[in-house]
């Protein structure tokens, strides 16, 4: 699933007692950064893995 996906159904997931929804990607955290400030504050929390 893509994060605008992960968007739409954040208050679905909150609601069935999921706590929190992550995203996580290959990218750096200067990227990860960097295209959440891009794209504006999200309720989905980023976890950057630049070790691949």
């Amino acid at each position: 699933m893509q994060l605008p996906g992960l968007e739409a159904l954040y208050d679905d997931y909150k609601e069935k007692g999921i706590d929190e929804v992550y995203c996580l990607s290959v990218n750096d955290s200067f990227v990860m950064n960097a295209w959440a400030k891009e794209h504006g504050d999200r309720k989905v929390k980023m976890i950057p893995d630049g070790k691949w």
